[in-house]
């Protein structure tokens, strides 16, 4: 069994003496920046289980819980989602916001009270 000294890295200001090998030059660092990683976590999924329903099909479904209930709330939204035996994500229940809202919004605005 190997002592932890023989398993750790030595320091390159204190060479190895008692190694054969010679001396080589550290491997190229690789830094990631912040966007770099951003952008590989949006383009690839962390995992899970996949989506039960597309977003069209939450949307559809988020468009007909607002109608029902005369409002548009997260809340509201995924009780309907449930309500169907399926599963939304926050961030999939956040692209569904984003496509509904202006269209529940825009159906508001020119319903007939206004004018």
């Amino acid at each position: 069994m190997r002592q932890i000294h023989q398993l750790i890295d030595k320091p390159a200001d204190h060479p190895d003496t008692t190694s054969a090998q010679p001396l080589e030059p550290p491997a190229a660092v690789i830094v990631q920046t912040p966007e770099a990683s951003a952008q590989v976590a949006q383009s690839t999924p962390r995992g899970g289980r996949p989506p039960s329903a597309t977003v069209e099909e939450l949307a559809e479904i988020a468009r007909i819980a607002a109608v029902e209930t005369g409002k548009l709330t997260r809340a509201i939204v995924q009780k309907a989602v449930k309500a169907k035996g399926l599963t939304i994500s926050g961030q999939r229940l956040t692209e569904v916001m984003d496509i509904v809202r202006p269209e529940i919004e825009g159906h508001a605005d020119s319903g007939p009270d206004s004018g």
